[in-house]
């Protein structure tokens, strides 16, 4: 059976806004997408220099923070099950040492601001089997967590409705390790469909590994639907907090 979906990497967006779609950005090498990268034209992507950047990592955003060499640790006793703090306009920035779960949901509401630092992994999961809408931040509101090791989305956090395009997690999310979509696998039953708004970035690699199979027909269901989608969010920018704003030139010696 012949896809019928749009085979692109990248979209437009839910509004179908014309050249919404955004270019691909790579380094070094190339993006092979075995056809159109975007909906703009074949294989469409921007190549950077192979010059070495400042990456903007955990160490980068915490010495903007003003959170010091020795911060509270504001999540110490809920590690494994985090709560969203309880706004307060005057601490836009929250800290955690060590491994941190959220797995019951986060609103955060328009004019709200958290900037959460975490010094470990971040593992973001449904924790009640039903919840598919885990974090959710408002048009005016903003969220991120900087996280110095690992970004494990949980195979649980997902629509198990495939036709279900609402979002599991909206945010931005960067972590310095490894960006991660747990899979159940095909003996399993195949996965859900997760979706994803705002940022997502993992500095030493993104790992995509959901697959609607069974092992049986349910395999179909992947041409008609992607099984993981991520949707800019431009109103992050237009929010983000001082600590987290960069100037434009930025100086940098090289060889």
């Amino acid at each position: 059976m012949a896809p019928t979906c749009i085979r692109s990497l990248i979209k437009e967006d839910k509004n179908s806004t014309s050249l919404s779609d955004g270019f691909a950005v790579v380094g070094n090498g190339i993006i092979d997408a075995n056809g159109l990268i975007n909906e703009r034209g074949t294989n469409i992507f921007s190549l950077n220099t192979t010059k070495s950047r400042y990456q903007e990592r955990y160490d980068y955003f915490y010495r903007n923070s003003n959170l010091g060499t020795n911060p509270t640790d504001d999540f110490s006793s809920q590690s494994t099950d985090a709560l969203k703090p309880t706004y307060n306009p005057a601490k836009i920035a929250y800290y955690h040492n060590g491994n941190m779960t959220i797995q019951n949901p986060w609103v955060v509401n328009s004019g709200e601001k958290y900037v959460i630092f975490i010094n470990g992994n971040l593992t973001l999961t449904d924790g009640n089997g039903s919840n598919d809408n885990l974090i959710t931040v408002s048009n005016g509101g903003f969220l991120a967590f900087i996280v110095k090791g690992n970004i494990n989305i949980q195979s649980s956090l997902g629509n198990a409705t495939l036709t279900n395009t609402a979002s599991n997690l909206q945010g931005v999310y960067m972590a310095d390790g490894t960006l991660n979509v747990l899979s159940k696998g095909a003996a399993a039953g195949g996965d859900d469909r997760f979706v994803g708004e705002g940022v997502f970035v993992g500095w030493s690699g993104v790992s995509l590994n959901r697959d609607f199979s069974n092992g049986s027909s349910r395999s179909l269901e992947n041409n008609t639907k992607p099984v993981e989608t991520f949707i800019y969010r431009p109103d992050f920018l237009v929010n983000m907090p001082d600590i987290m704003l960069v100037p434009i030139r930025l100086w940098q010696e090289t060889n």
